[in-house]
């Protein structure tokens, strides 16, 4: 019986193939974690990847919560083969001043009602928005693992409320906006990210145009690794 209740809980696996996701990456106002998702892309990290889900704003105590479909997570992360470290992002939130400049803010910190007024360009409203991932209590602890929420999650009413979760509030996909970086648009196949559901797997992820203009950053030396013990081999668009 004891079996038979953990074959009802776990995650069922498809068969058969949902579909192709296509995504425009955002090299130009998201260069940091834009350029880290084409890396991953091309490394092949993210082939044979499990879907999860995550649920954001708990810690905030607002009405309610919102789930996150991630894809692209692993436990250890993305660890850089030179540095043997765990390769982490700043975040990095492109935003609008009352002067209608816009400007990217780098760390969770600057990204907080305590440094910036600025709103968010981008919103998690739009359907398509992609973000990285990372935990609510690690701002600046993104790595790898990306993900997207699902209209149901953001089908608001005229009230502010949303049909797929009662009593939501606006302000909890503000927070999402100033809290995760927006680097990209799913362009075709959003029908199939409806789809995804906890246990499924990305098959292969590839990048088919721009690769051309990942920037590597230098490969830090012997001397660097050892001795300032920061360095990272990321990439930039």
């Amino acid at each position: 019986q004891q079996q038979q209740q953990q074959q009802q809980q776990a995650p069922r696996k498809r068969t058969v193939p949902l579909g192709n996701v296509t995504v425009v990456v955002d090299g130009y106002n998201y260069p940091v974690t834009g350029g880290n998702f084409v890396d991953l892309c091309k490394r092949k990290f993210y082939n044979g990847l499990e879907v999860q889900e995550r649920v954001f704003g708990e810690r905030y105590r607002l009405n309610t919560t919102i789930k996150q479909t991630v894809a692209g997570y692993y436990q250890t992360g993305f660890v850089d083969p030179i540095t043997g470290r765990q390769r982490r992002l700043p975040l990095e939130v492109l935003r609008q001043a009352s002067n209608r400049t816009r400007n990217t803010v780098y760390g969770f910190a600057r990204n907080t009602g305590v440094f910036t007024r600025d709103r968010p360009v981008l919103s998690f409203r739009t359907p398509g928005a992609v973000g990285m991932y990372h935990t609510e209590d690690d701002g600046n602890g993104a790595c790898a693992a990306f993900f997207w929420v699902k209209d149901k999650e953001l089908a608001f009413t005229d009230t502010g409320a949303s049909s797929g979760l009662v009593g939501t509030p606006k302000a909890i996909t503000e927070k999402l906006d100033s809290r995760f970086a927006i680097f990209g648009f799913v362009v075709d196949g959003w029908n199939v990210v409806q789809k995804l559901e906890a246990g499924d797997t990305l098959a292969s992820a590839t990048v088919s145009e721009g690769v051309w203009q990942l920037l590597k950053l230098k490969t830090p030396s012997l001397t660097e690794i050892l001795f300032r013990g920061d360095a990272d081999a990321g990439g930039g668009l």
